[in-house]
């Protein structure tokens, strides 16, 4: 394996290490123990380190993020000065907006949700707020790794991202958290563009290798939309968003910016299809994947209603709700098409509303009888007792 050149803050920490006895010797011990994830968590308990702090003295130390924006411009042949450079808005997304009755619904869910943070500075905890209704729309054929690790590539050790999104196999969209105690943006731009080349290099190994993969850099206050196609090699940039602080202007804010979230993901979502059907195309090289023991056929109806789908949602605007429902529809066929087998998967993989309502009521009269027997059964015994 390639040795990595130690720099002077590397050097640093390793100064801090040996002062305390963790020599190469001790770590290699440690790293080898089959226990090591305990033993460590074991030190930060003693020691009451919160994991707030834990977490961000991880981001901080080079050895988490050993990359630099000029090794990143060497590695694509950009500009060693960032603020140089003038990226072309992102290629081939078609911008959708979902029902004014789904940000309706959103809007009163979030204005709740912000009484549980009290500063904007907690704000990027109500991330989760927003991602999860618009990927739920996708019936559970997207699924988000939350804090998860990135591959080791030639540019990056393999750092975590706060999201990473897949659609059907395939990583599409990367959010990663704006991390403001970084010395500089350029710092946060090379971390956001190594991961979205790992990311992509990941595709390449399950036979994607064509498919973009977008990024969002956000703190919840500025959004910076990024994408990469790894056939030209080339990043591209949308216009940065940003939302006022105080509610009700954030609230209104956050709403054209779900949309162009939702946009590049449905962007994503009709491009893996597409690259599906084509490889599914393809003469078999040998054992078929996940993928591919779905039908062609299968592949092709799913890409068709996308493609409806994303013409409805980027329709008529005077009439939005009635199109963007419809849109809503055909993405409810196009996901049926597609096989989805998880841990949490149930028989009733995509109910209506109404039927939704009926399981949960259903279960709510179930729960509510095994209450009441719980019951009485203890004031038997109760009673039993002091008989």
């Amino acid at each position: 394996m390639r040795r990595r050149k130690i720099s002077d803050e590397d050097s640093d920490i390793e100064d801090l290490m040996e002062d305390v006895g963790l020599t190469p010797k001790v770590l290699a011990s440690l790293k080898a123990h089959p226990e090591a994830t305990k033993i460590v968590a074991e030190i930060v308990n003693r020691l009451g380190i919160k994991d707030s702090a834990l977490k961000r003295a991880r981001l901080e130390l080079p050895s988490y993020l050993n990359i630099t924006w000029s090794q990143v411009a060497r590695h694509f042949a950009l500009s060693h000065k960032f603020t140089w450079l003038d990226f072309d808005p992102i290629p081939g997304v078609t911008l959708c907006y979902l029902p004014p009755s789904f940000h309706r619904e959103l809007y009163m869910r979030s204005w709740s949700a912000m009484n549980v943070y009290a500063e904007p500075a907690e704000r990027m905890l109500e991330a989760p707020r927003y991602l999860v209704p618009l990927f739920a729309l996708f019936a559970g054929r997207i699924e988000d790794f939350p804090e998860h690790a990135m591959p080791e590539t030639e540019l990056s050790s393999g750092g975590s991202v706060e999201h990473k999104i897949f659609i059907v196999g395939n990583i599409i969209f990367l959010v990663i958290e704006l991390k403001a105690y970084f010395d500089n943006m350029e710092r946060n731009i090379a971390h956001l563009f190594t991961e979205l080349y790992s990311a992509s290099k990941m595709n390449g190994d399950e036979g994607f290798e064509s498919l973009t993969v977008y990024g969002l850099l956000t703190d919840l206050g500025t959004f910076h939309f990024y994408s990469f196609n790894p056939i030209s090699n080339t990043f591209y940039r949308d216009h940065k968003m940003t939302v006022p602080r105080d509610r009700e202007d954030f609230l209104y804010g956050m709403m054209a910016v779900v949309d162009q979230i939702f946009s590049l993901v449905l962007q994503g979502y009709v491009d893996t299809l597409k690259a599906t059907c084509t490889k599914s195309e393809e003469p078999s090289s040998g054992s078929p994947t996940t993928k591919g023991r779905l039908s062609l056929e299968a592949w092709r109806k799913a890409h068709q209603h996308a493609l409806a789908a994303q013409k409805q949602f980027s329709g008529n605007l005077t009439a939005l709700e009635e199109s963007a429902a419809e849109g809503l529809e055909f993405l409810e066929k196009s996901v049926a098409c597609v096989r989805r087998i998880t841990y949490n998967s149930s028989d009733h993989d995509i109910p209506s509303k109404a039927d939704l309502e009926t399981i949960a009521q259903k279960a709510v009269e179930k729960w509510h009888v095994d209450l009441c027997e719980r019951q009485a059964r203890h004031a038997v015994t109760q009673s039993s007792s002091n008989a």
